[in-house]
């Protein structure tokens, strides 16, 4: 939970005209992730040509050994800095990826880096093109799976549209999670949304189980190759 916090911080270059800055904390340290009580060790201000108020909260982490900054964008009210409802930017700030199956990173290798710069996009903010991102990997994931099936036809799948690719496969629970994941992620590439009921997060709760569907798919078959060698 957020606690409200204060601290002083002075103007820069000349480090004068002290203010008060209030701003929420999480506690959490943006570079290791890893709880921690007064992150704020120092806090500065400067002010632009349109008055706007940016404000640095130096944080130090004695978890982690490190330092990151936290930067808001405000209007000064009286002598206070009042950011206890902007979202800051933190800087440097570590990225929490999505652990994937070996067997996805052995089927799909590009799927998993694509749905991690995905993921980094998002969690700095920029959420208007990180859904492009995870469309393109769930192209990537279903392609390299049609291709394991049959390899003889990875032409004809590479040139495919995604939409025709996923009509090629033959397990149901992965055609329909499949075809969810593709139709939100084709809202995300248009400028008119058709679903406007789901989202990135739905997208992407589509995409990592229909990943899972995948792994067992995959054990299966490795199970199979393993107890009837004779089949291979």
């Amino acid at each position: 939970m957020k606690q409200i916090k204060a601290a002083q911080a002075v103007r820069l270059p000349d480090r004068t005209n002290p203010l008060t800055v209030r701003y929420k904390s999480d506690n959490i340290c943006h570079r290791c992730r890893i709880s921690a009580n007064d992150l704020v060790i120092d806090s500065y201000y400067s002010v632009d040509a349109d008055d706007i108020y940016h404000v640095f909260l130096l944080e130090y982490c004695p978890a982690c050994l490190g330092i990151s900054i936290a930067e808001y964008y405000t209007r000064k009210a009286y002598r206070v800095l009042d950011v206890t409802d902007k979202i800051p930017i933190h800087f440097p700030t570590a990225v929490i990826y999505t652990k994937f199956d070996p067997h996805i990173a052995a089927l799909s290798p590009s799927f998993v880096e694509l749905y991690h710069q995905s993921e980094a996009a998002e969690q700095r903010k920029c959420t208007d093109i990180c859904g492009m991102g995870y469309r393109k990997a769930l192209e990537f994931l279903v392609k390299d799976y049609l291709v394991h099936k049959s390899p003889d036809k990875r032409p004809e799948t590479e040139k495919s549209l995604l939409g025709a690719a996923i009509q090629s496969i033959e397990n149901e629970h992965i055609k329909s999670l499949a075809k969810a994941a593709s139709w939100l992620g084709n809202d995300e590439c248009h400028y008119v949304r058709k679903h406007t009921s789901h989202d990135v997060e739905d997208m992407k709760h589509f995409i990592l189980v229909l990943a899972n569907f995948l792994v067992s798919e995959l054990t299966f078959e490795e199970a199979k190759a393993f107890t009837n060698p004779a089949d291979n």
